[in-house]
């Protein structure tokens, strides 16, 4: 018999398990057991979507419950509260790292980090960058001295008549603001800043009723 695996979970995350079964157990259960009946009452099964859409939801929210079930029966309660071990992380813990310039991670030999968690929020370009930074590292760290090249040619971006910008995001209600009422946190575009983002499409262009694209002579 094979041996039981044990889910290793603190006090907190073993009650948001239970939680999340008993809401499964008691709402949604029955929510898509309602769904699914109203589906089949619709008639003809074989071009029913909403039919399909419940059955799959249903199949997902048993496979929750099944997948909650084992990890409650099978959980193991750790201490989250640990205190004065300051050499060694377990289970629970959680801990800060300090990433240094060439992506090492401070005092933790052969472990390395880049992107986003270093540097927060970044372009593709930087992520690219901090990657192969990482990389290079990790491969001397192995004992190699390999060699990382550009090995592709940037041709110039023709631009036409539309200048040189970054993609535009989306505005959105300050935080502090959101709580005086329900109305939607995006702002939208301005028809200006539009215009710009639909340019970026390939052939795009703007209709009456908004962004449209030209695919193969069809509108979509």
């Amino acid at each position: 018999m094979a041996e039981l695996q044990h889910t290793l979970v603190t006090k907190e995350g073993l009650e948001k398990l239970q939680k999340e079964l008993d809401e499964l157990r008691t709402k949604t259960r029955g929510e898509v057991a309602q769904r699914l009946k109203e589906a089949i009452a619709m008639g003809d099964l074989s071009e029913n979507s909403e039919y399909d859409d419940a059955k799959n939801q249903q199949s997902f929210v048993e496979g929750r419950i099944k997948e909650l079930e084992q990890q409650i029966r099978t959980a193991e309660i750790i201490d989250s509260g640990k205190k004065g071990r300051k050499s060694r992380v377990d289970v629970g813990m959680t801990v800060t790292i300090e990433a240094l310039e060439e992506s090492s991670v401070k005092d933790v030999p052969g472990i390395f980090t880049g992107g986003d968690c270093v540097t927060g929020p970044a372009t593709v370009i930087r992520a690219l960058a901090a990657g192969k930074v990482a990389a290079a590292n990790i491969d001397e760290y192995l004992g190699f001295a390999h060699t990382i090249e550009v090995d592709v040619r940037i041709p110039k971006a023709f631009l036409g008549e539309r200048p040189s910008c970054g993609r535009s995001e989306l505005p959105m209600e300050k935080a502090f603001e959101r709580k005086n009422g329900f109305q939607c946190i995006e702002c939208g575009f301005t028809d200006e800043v539009a215009r710009q983002e639909a340019g970026r499409l390939f052939r795009g262009k703007i209709t009456a009723g908004g962004i449209a694209r030209r695919t193969k002579g069809t509108n979509i």
